[in-house]
């Protein structure tokens, strides 16, 4: 028997035709399904959002950088919230080896970090497949993400060109990368201050140690990034001496011009 039903759709249960639904860019059953079906569907209602079909367009990587004390996971978490997407904290991404010597209070070398970094723009690339965005969105009940493309940010000093080079995707002989990452669009947030703003912010932190040594031998490695990098999507400075609201704020709307990505956030 032919069902005369029109499409139901999924976010409020109203009916339509093509067109109407076209215009309202809900999300129907082009099977004209039950919609119980549908709501307890959640891969075809991921199918239907926008911000959740990262192969219409590259996704979005967005390094939050500079060195200890200038408050990357804070911004990089409070941008991502802004953006509605995921925020990842490049330290939680360090081998085993690295965590060994850390603990052990032993600098790392530059051996160390290449496979670290390349760890980084791998784990990019994962959490900004089809599969990792239905898990971020649902987990965190966003129905609809609202965004034109995927993304994610991550906070990662990357204080020298070297290591930006691997987190954009260069060919490195230290780091094995796949196609996955490929499609990557990398744009670098760099929060820059002086080093009397930045040993202020240190000071204030309770149970953190961080000694003016160790500071200053950030600062002495510190490569300023440069939009004439190789392969370099884009750039954004911004400077720490100011509120957190307003400097979060201020990086939103000069990434969202950059990118394309949506501040959705107030």
């Amino acid at each position: 028997m032919t069902s005369t039903s029109k499409p139901v759709d999924a976010h409020n249960g109203t009916t339509g035709t093509p067109a109407e639904r076209d215009a309202a860019g809900g999300v129907y059953d082009a099977d004209v399904a039950p919609k119980e079906a549908i709501l307890h569907d959640p891969a075809q209602i991921f199918e239907n959002h926008p911000g959740t079909r990262p192969h219409m367009t590259s996704p979005v990587l967005i390094i939050v950088m500079g060195v200890s004390g200038c408050g990357k996971s804070t911004v990089g978490q409070r941008l991502a919230d802004k953006f509605r997407i995921q925020f990842v904290d490049g330290d939680s991404l360090h081998p085993t080896s690295n965590i060994q010597k850390m603990s052990a209070g032993t600098p790392l070398t530059d051996e160390d970090r290449f496979p670290w970094l390349g760890i980084i723009r791998k784990e990019a690339a994962k959490q900004t497949t089809r599969e990792a965005l239905h898990e971020f969105y649902h987990g965190n009940n966003l129905k609809d993400p609202e965004q034109p493309r995927a993304g994610i940010v991550i906070a990662c000093s990357a204080l020298k060109r070297s290591y930006r080079d691997i987190l954009r995707g260069t060919t490195h002989e230290a780091v094995e990368l796949d196609q996955s990452h490929a499609e990557l669009d990398t744009h670098f947030l760099f929060l820059n201050g002086t080093r009397e703003v930045l040993m202020k912010r240190m000071e204030s932190r309770k149970g953190h140690f961080f000694s003016p040594k160790m500071l200053d031998s950030q600062l002495q490695t510190l490569e300023p990034p440069s939009n004439k990098e190789e392969n370099t999507q884009g750039i954004v400075e911004v400077n720490i001496d100011q509120p957190i609201d307003s400097l979060v704020d201020e990086a939103a709307k000069r990434l969202s011009e950059l990118t394309g990505l949506k501040v959705l956030e107030d």
